[in-house]
């Protein structure tokens, strides 16, 4: 349809709108028979005739009284005109009864401007400008005036351009900045960057035009809006529509709402300084709704967005809710359907700046010189451009559109529209008068290799060879390229200087550190034991964590082992009660949903279809491991106390909390400590034998120094007499236990140990929490971390941000 309306727009202007219809003769049927097609487009009922012809259709034909008259005064140089632009024209100028002797006089003087070489006699450029396209000179004169020069990519042509503009400026008093030209493709990236780098140079430019970028944020609201209403909004989604410039809140609490999103557990959390009505509209956008409420939801999110900065924005915004809703009305009730309805595009926009007589001199490809410049660099010299060819609607031919031209109607056909290109960018050419740069990229954006214009075998043509066109171009990349261009400046090499070397030192920071986050007279916040390691393994990722400074990475949703063990933990907590045990029937039963309820508060975007192998493979691993965790508790007969159990207590006199997975109490045993984890039990056992365990450990000191906190206001009361009788982990993937206790019964999977599983661990920790106190953050040496890895002690906290990672000390080659 696009093709058969341009088709019917070039052969409607081939003639005067005065005309209903001019069908020129054509001997050819098929010609005939589309022409008469697009007659019949024209005269149909649904045919809608394009704004600007329908404008000049009602002037030339109505002939309106003149509110203002105005003098026409058509150029020699202005261009292509079509026949119903000519008649516009003609129209006003029958209208205009003001004398235009004065404005005839400075057209002709303009056209005189167009037409006239200003380049020196017998230089380089003035043969260009006199010859290029008309015939060849034996001579090349070979001097500095003309010049053409081979660079990487666009983007490599402004900074050369700039430099050597700049450096002219500085070398020679007496020029101005609008000496200097700039030829370019009008609207490309090279113009926009070009803009960009002369603000960083402080070089003005005189008809400044640069193409922005708005993005589509209504559409983009509306969609990711109805993915949080389906249920099924990715995290990296939802935080985008949180952080949305459209939301009724600023930027910071949109990034304060975003962080508050993690992987390990779905749903917001507010400070308290959030207002009311924030944390219910935050709360609505992401919370599932049924499909029937889609009306309502659809005007609350409308009349809450903020558009009313943006007119294009609040109607564009209006406009897509607008689809949704016929859509709904249509009987669309699925979601993913209703989200389809939402295309986000953005949408671009020319600003231009007003004119500065001082500034550098754009010329745009296509357009004649609006005023001469001395020196002339051009831009953008690849395929396709200088000249810029338009084509004529593919419903004809060439040679069909070359037969409807001799029939009768007035069309400009491509070999008309090359001539006329080429004589645009010889007058742009001869804007100039004292010299013109050529600046071909050799390769895109993309690091693609690009062709240059086809004018350059027209120059090298000029010179008698035109097979021979890339011998005029000079490598700006090659020594000898730059002897040749002395008009761009050589960067000088920088003095060789070696790299500065950071060497890590330990902090001292003159504070108690445990109490960063304590009011004077508040307690102790206590350190739970993940906390605990962060401390051990990088004292700089702990202190991190305590100031809030850990980079809250946007990442998408996956099967993670901090998620995978939330969901697994919530289905074990759920199947093992206090004092019952589950069938392998009901294991079996209940796994499933249990798993997909857990999925549905943590992270509900994972129950999406495309994540359905991952989710059986992982129901299957827990399904597993509960029945080998059933067969243990049934071989020890022993039975859950209090699943997902919350502790306190001290250690070295600091309050300490966690929550422990379990409490089971074996009969011939006492009571034990369970910490699920999915994983394997190699680096678990490991850091038990060595003696650097700390997390288990740490619950069997909450065990012994204090008591479990409230359930939810309710206490919680373990049997009284029963003794402590261990710490066990219990690894999901592989169903073994790793213990510090050997149970009366043997069976197959139970690793245990003998030693104090906390012994080195906990001499180590002391000390970086004596340093804590008197503060001081020590760096981790990496020769300690290595031994550490080796016996199982979680690396977690050097990952956790960059810094960490570069703060360490190498004493891997120190030798004692």
């Amino acid at each position: 349809m696009h093709h058969l309306l341009a088709g019917w727009r070039t052969v409607r202007c081939g003639s005067s709108p005065l005309t209903d219809w001019a069908s020129p003769t054509a001997d050819n049927s098929r010609i005939a028979e589309r022409l008469h097609d697009l007659q019949r487009l024209q005269d149909s009922a649904d045919f809608a005739m394009p704004d600007d012809l329908r404008v000049i259709l009602e002037i030339t034909r109505k002939r309106p009284s003149p509110l203002k008259t105005i003098s026409v005064i058509i150029s020699q140089h202005v261009g292509y005109l079509d026949e119903w632009q000519k008649a516009l024209l003609q129209h006003l100028r029958r209208d205009s009864r003001a004398s235009a002797g004065q404005l005839e006089e400075l057209v002709a003087a303009y056209d005189g401007q167009v037409a006239a070489s200003a380049a020196r006699s017998g230089s380089t450029l003035r043969a260009v400008q006199d010859h290029l396209f008309t015939e060849n000179v034996t001579e090349y004169p070979g001097e500095s005036s003309f010049s053409i020069a081979g660079v990487r990519d666009a983007w490599e042509s402004v900074d050369v351009t700039l430099t050597a503009i700049q450096h002219r400026l500085k070398a020679d008093p007496a020029l101005r900045p609008n000496d200097f030209g700039i030829l370019l493709v009008g609207g490309s990236n090279t113009e926009n960057q070009l803009h960009r780098v002369a603000a960083r140079y402080s070089l003005p430019i005189a008809n400044a035009e640069r193409s922005v970028t708005i993005p589509d944020y209504g559409a983009e609201a509306i969609k990711l809006a109805l993915m949080g209403w389906s249920d099924l909004i990715p995290i990296t989604a939802a935080k985008s529509l949180l952080t949305n410039p459209l939301m009724p809140w600023s930027d910071a609490v949109g990034r304060e709402l975003a962080a508050s999103l993690d992987d390990r557990r779905w749903g917001l959390r507010f400070s308290r300084e959030l207002p009311r009505s924030v944390r219910s509209f935050a709360e609505f956008l992401l919370t599932g709704l049924e499909v029937q409420t889609l009306p309502d939801a659809l005007h609350r999110l409308i009349e809450t967005l903020d558009v009313t900065q943006d007119e294009h924005c609040a109607a564009r915004t209006r406009e897509v809710a607008a689809n949704v809703l016929n859509a709904f009305t249509s009987g669309i009730r699925d979601w993913d359907d209703l989200i389809t309805q939402v295309s986000v595009g953005a949408r671009h926009e020319r600003l231009a700046d007003p004119v500065y007589q001082d500034g550098i001199t754009i010329l745009r490809e296509g357009h004649l010189p609006w005023r001469p410049v001395r020196h002339l660099f051009v831009l953008d010299f690849v395929d396709g451009h200088f000249p810029t060819v338009t084509g004529l609607p593919q419903i004809f031919s060439i040679s069909e559109w070359t037969e409807i031209v001799k029939g009768g109607l007035r069309i400009e056909l491509p070999r008309d529209s090359a001539q006329r290109a080429r004589q645009v960018f010889k007058s742009q050419l001869k804007a100039a008068s004292d010299s013109v740069t050529i600046l071909i990229p050799r390769r895109d954006t993309l690091g693609k290799r690009v062709e240059a214009s086809s004018s350059l075998y027209d120059i090298a043509a000029l010179f008698g060879d035109a097979n021979d066109a890339e011998s005029l171009i000079h490598e700006l990349e090659t020594e000898t390229g730059r002897k040749h261009m002395p008009q761009i400046p050589a960067a000088v090499p920088p003095v060789g200087r070696a790299p500065r070397m950071v060497e890590p030192k330990d902090l001292r920071l003159q504070q108690n550190l445990l109490r960063l986050n304590c009011g004077e007279g508040d307690p102790q916040r206590p350190l739970s034991p993940s906390a605990m390691d962060k401390m051990l393994v990088s004292p700089v990722g702990w202190l991190l964590a305590q100031l809030g400074a850990e980079p809250g990475l946007w990442e998408p949703e996956d099967f993670s082992p901090g998620l995978t063990g939330s969901a697994a933990h919530a289905v074990f907590e759920t199947l093992f009660p206090v004092d019952r045990r589950p069938t392998v029937a009901v294991i079996r039963e209940r796994t499933r949903p249990l798993f997909v309820a857990a999925l549905k508060r943590l992270s509900p975007y994972l129950l999406a279809p495309q994540f359905r192998i991952e989710r059986e493979y992982q129901i299957g691993q827990i399904q597993r491991a509960a029945e080998r965790w059933l067969q243990i508790l049934e071989t020890l007969d022993a039975s859950v106390i209090e699943p997902e159990i919350w502790l306190q207590g001290t250690w070295q006199k600091l309050p300490i909390h966690g929550q422990a997975d379990a409490v089971i109490d074996i009969p011939d045993a006492g009571l034990v400590i369970v910490d699920f984890k999915n994983s394997s039990h190699k680096k678990y056992f490991a850091r038990m034998e060595s003696g650097m365990d700390l997390q288990a450990s740490m619950y069997r000191t909450m065990m012994e120094t204090g008591a479990p906190k409230p359930r939810r206001g309710t206490a919680v009361v373990l049997p009284e007499n029963r003794p402590l009788c261990g710490i066990l982990y219990f690894t999901l993937r592989d169903g073994t236990v790793s213990a510090d206790f050997q149970p009366a019964v043997s069976m197959r999977d139970w690793r245990s140990t003998s030693v104090d599983v906390a012994e080195h661990a906990s001499k180590a920790l002391k000390a970086r929490v004596r340093d804590a106190t008197r503060g001081c953050v020590r760096i981790p040496r990496k020769s300690e971390l290595d031994a550490w890895a080796d016996n199982g002690v979680p690396m977690f906290a050097i990952d956790a941000s960059p810094l960490t990672q570069r703060l360490l000390i190498d004493d891997s080659g120190d030798k004692a």
